[in-house]
Formats: C-alpha cells, sequence, structure tokens
C-alpha cells in the first residue's frame, strides 16, 4: 500500500467536564483532562490504525516537538514536526456541561505559522496520497504552503486530474488487478443485484484492489431496519414539490420494497418503484470472505463507534 502524508494541526486538548451548571465567576468542580489532538494528527493516527504507513508534517512549539513525535510514533505514525521558537503547540478547550453540551476556545498557535520550509519537496518522495487538514487553510502562511506542495504533488503526477470520473457496471471494473489501495461503497449502494450478483460486485472490487488494500462499505442493515420501519412518510423537495414514500418490508427475506410519487404544485404525479436486499452484518462478512477479503470489522458509524441495532453499519474489509 502506497504510503499517505497528512499536513495539518497538532493541538494539546483540554477537556473540562463540569459536573453541573457552570456559574461565571464563581468554583465549579470538573473532571479535566489533558490528552492530544488536532484534526490533521487524529487522522493520521486513524490512517495508521486501519494499516496505511503514514508521515505526518505540521508545526509545535519547540519545547515539546520531541514529546509531540513520541505521541505520534506511539500510534505508527512517522513524523516531520517544525519546531516553532516562537509560540507554543496549539490548544483547544473543551467545556463539556452537565448535559454534554459543549463548547471551545481555540489558540491554533504555531499551526498558524506552518511555512512552505517546515513541507519540503522531499516529503513526497515515495507518497502515493496527499491528504490535507481544512484547518491548515485558515491561515495565510500555512495555505500558501499547503497550495504550493500541492502543485508539486500535481507536477510529479504527471499532470493527470484526479479524481477521475468512470461510468461502468461496477461487476465489470474498467481497471487493471490490483489499481488501488482503497476503495468506498457508501449510502446502501448494496442490494440492488441480489445475493449472487452481489458478492460479483465484492470479488470485482477485491479484484482492482493492491494486497492489503481496504473496502469500506457504509449501509443500512437489517437489524436497524426492523427497528425503525416504517410503512410510508413525505417531505417537501423543492418548491412546490411533494415526495411520497411508502414502503413493504419482508424480515425473513430482507427485500425492502419503495414506492416512491412525487407530486408537483399542479397535481401531476410520477410515481417509480423499486427494491433493496438489506442484508445483516453476518451476512455480509460471509459475502466478503466468499470474494477472498481476509478480515472484516463491523462498526456503527464512519467514526468507529460499536454496531447496534439503532446504526448504520460500516463495514472495513481488506483484501
Amino acid at each position: 500500500m502506497a504510503s499517505v502524508l497528512v499536513i495539518g494541526d497538532v493541538m494539546t486538548d483540554i477537556v473540562a467536564r463540569a459536573d453541573g451548571p457552570i456559574a461565571f465567576g464563581a468554583d465549579r468542580r470538573a473532571a479535566i483532562r489533558l490528552l492530544p489532538g488536532g484534526s490533521g494528527a487524529n487522522q493520521a493516527a486513524w490512517l495508521a490504525a486501519e494499516g496505511a504507513d503514514v508521515v505526518f508534517a505540521g508545526r509545535v512549539g519547540r519545547a515539546d516537538r520531541e514529546h509531540q513525535a513520541a505521541l505520534l510514533s506511539r500510534h505508527r505514525v512517522r513524523s516531520a514536526l517544525a519546531a516553532d521558537g516562537e509560540r507554543p503547540t496549539g490548544t483547544l478547550v473543551t467545556l463539556v456541561s452537565a448535559d454534554g453540551e459543549r463548547s471551545f476556545l481555540t489558540d491554533r498557535a504555531a499551526n498558524e505559522n506552518l511555512t512552505r520550509a517546515d513541507i519540503p519537496d522531499a516529503l513526497l518522495d515515495g507518497i502515493g496520497w496527499v491528504h490535507v487538514s481544512g484547518y491548515a487553510f485558515f491561515a495565510e502562511s500555512p495555505r500558501t504552503a499547503v497550495i504550493d506542495l500541492l502543485g508539486e504533488a500535481r507536477r510529479r503526477s504527471g499532470g493527470e486530474r484526479w479524481p477521475k470520473l468512470v461510468h461502468a457496471d461496477y461487476r465489470e471494473i474498467p481497471y487493471p488487478d490490483a489499481s488501488f489501495d482503497a476503495a468506498v461503497n457508501l449510502f446502501t449502494s448494496l442490494g440492488y443485484l441480489g445475493d449472487e450478483q452481489d458478492t460479483i460486485v465484492l470479488t470485482e472490487i477485491g479484484r482492482v484492489l493492491r494486497p492489503g488494500g481496504r473496502l469500506v462499505i457504509e449501509t443500512l442493515h437489517r437489524d436497524q431496519l426492523v427497528r425503525r420501519f416504517t410503512k410510508q412518510d413525505w417531505r417537501l423537495v423543492g418548491e412546490g414539490r411533494l415526495l411520497l414514500e411508502q414502503r413493504t418490508f419482508d424480515p425473513a427475506s430482507g427485500v425492502a420494497q419503495t414506492t416512491q410519487t412525487v407530486i408537483d404544485s399542479g397535481g401531476e404525479r410520477d410515481s417509480r418503484v423499486y427494491s433493496v436486499r438489506v442484508y445483516t452484518a453476518t451476512e455480509l462478512v460471509a459475502m466478503l470472505s466468499s470474494a477472498g477479503f481476509a478480515e472484516a470489522r463491523c462498526y456503527g458509524g464512519l467514526d468507529g463507534e460499536s454496531l447496534g441495532t439503532d446504526t448504520r453499519l460500516v463495514i472495513v474489509a481488506q483484501r
């Protein structure tokens, strides 16, 4: 799998959870934790946790450069941290009220001083993907530096534009074997072809993944649908138009059928019917195994929360 370069912010998070209403100007007991943070550093750690080889570049205070590098190394992230002699590492204070409401106080500090010298061209050597945290574009210095480095990355790619949009049947993906490091299949994009054909789809996705590549599936699952199934509802879809949805669901077969009817302002109706096979987590894991994936882990969302009957299903499968 090609290495990933992540450029972004490093923060020290101070999380204070009050044991009651915060009274300004007075004292309130709280549980306070000091945690490593920063969206860029967090993204690098999550990528490494999924098996990617990750290099992280950012800027921190000189006094704790070694400490921040050690924290990243603990998560198997190689770091290229610039040391700032004037400003400290960024700090985020999170105030959590007793009812869970969060408020933030942010000092981005050294992150705002990132320069082009902090992210030299050599960082791109051996890199297949560059990920830039959005916060890098908030201040002029890091924004200018990142845009210039991305220009060099584009030059090295031979001027090819990515992403490329290709329209094709996903049972016959028009790319050679081992073309990609990862694939995503989001928002219930399986289930329209039936079990056998969907397994062919998974096999074909596996074919174009490199060894160790990952497939992320995000979908509705049967246990969630059983809990939340509603026979009908409606909503406005643009000025003067109403969308009606009428549904049936057979829990035994796992097939849900939906009739969608759009009614315009003049009363004219346009209807269509579609069906989808809603799989259980167990069924999808078995299909992935049949398709040649070595392992599959199930979650309740893209943030890695636990799977439950009230969550959607996310599966991360490794080739």
